[in-house]
């Protein structure tokens, strides 16, 4: 591993600078699947080290799933992953800005996964309540088939999620990785998911993180890992 960050961080100076364009990445949970990339920003994806940390979780929780569920999608970087490495046979990706909607189709195109007909795009915040602009988790609860890895990204959101998930919560084969932005976050969450009878774990960032950072805005941020 330290060879690797070495080699990283000097490759990580040659990115600067260069346009944003289409990448396969080159290890990590999505080696091979191509992305539209901007090296200065976006170089621990290229190389495979974003989020290291949840690749063994993953790869664990998702080699049998039949529906995977995406919350708080961005570029689509997870979706890619369970369209292209589980045997899925629905995937939801709820992703609220437009732009990030717009990189997602790139990005599939990319891998020649346009229309691909497992694949519902939806432009809404998922939250406790459905609304024009919000949906819940229960909303898609009838759709959604055992074993099932819900993922949750959303920037501080986490906790409204899961009062929209109740359906989901209760039901066995639903498996979760959720990101917490807080402390307060973290426990009111766990909370929430050992009351549901799910063995939860904590994944925090690892030791070469100090060697290595990820710029993330949250002092305290970690991930959940509920099952």
């Amino acid at each position: 591993m330290p060879r690797l960050i070495s080699a990283i961080k000097q490759k990580g100076l040659l990115f600067v600078g260069e346009t944003k364009g289409p990448r396969k990445i080159l290890w990590g949970v999505n080696r091979g699947v191509r992305m539209n990339l901007d090296l200065a920003s976006e170089s621990q994806t290229y190389v495979g080290v974003a989020e290291r940390e949840l690749a063994r979780h993953f790869e664990t929780l998702s080699h049998d799933v039949k529906t995977a569920i995406d919350v708080g999608g961005s570029v689509g970087f997870y979706t890619l992953f369970f369209l292209t490495k589980t045997p899925v046979e629905r995937v939801f990706c709820f992703e609220p800005e437009a732009r990030s909607c717009e990189d997602i189709l790139v990005n599939l195109r990319l891998n020649g996964l346009e229309g691909d007909p497992r694949l519902r795009l939806v432009n809404k915040f998922v939250g406790a309540q459905v609304t024009e602009k919000h949906a819940t988790l229960d909303s898609i609860a009838d759709e959604v088939v055992g074993p099932c890895l819900v993922k949750i990204d959303v920037e501080g959101a986490e906790l409204d999620v899961l009062a929209g998930a109740g359906r989901l919560l209760a039901r066995a084969g639903i498996r979760w990785i959720i990101e917490t932005h807080s402390a307060d976050l973290e426990k009111e969450c766990l909370q929430v998911l050992k009351k549901a009878g799910l063995t939860c774990q904590i994944v925090d960032k690892a030791w070469w993180r100090a060697i290595l950072p990820e710029l993330r805005p949250a002092a305290h941020n970690r991930w959940l890992i509920a099952r």
